[in-house]
């Protein structure tokens, strides 16, 4: 490993902003790939949620009730 650290600081400065902004962009890409996973399962369960008959009764009861309130 100590090896592998000098190679890399003995490269010329052009090359080691190559290296440091590849490695910037792949851990991007895991992060945002990660992200859009997340944000999938969060809608798919909240139009599975929206869908349940539970739910469309008590939204009509909060909207019947907001429009008491004005």
């Amino acid at each position: 490993m100590p090896n592998f650290l000098k190679k890399i600081q003995d490269l010329p400065e052009e090359r080691k902003k190559i290296i440091l902004w590849s490695i910037v962009a792949v851990l991007a890409l895991i992060l945002l790939s990660w992200w859009y996973k997340n944000f999938k399962a969060k809608i798919d369960a909240l139009q599975l949620q929206s869908s349940n008959p539970e739910v469309i009764s008590m939204e009509r009861e909060v909207k019947s009730l907001s429009s008491i309130d004005q």
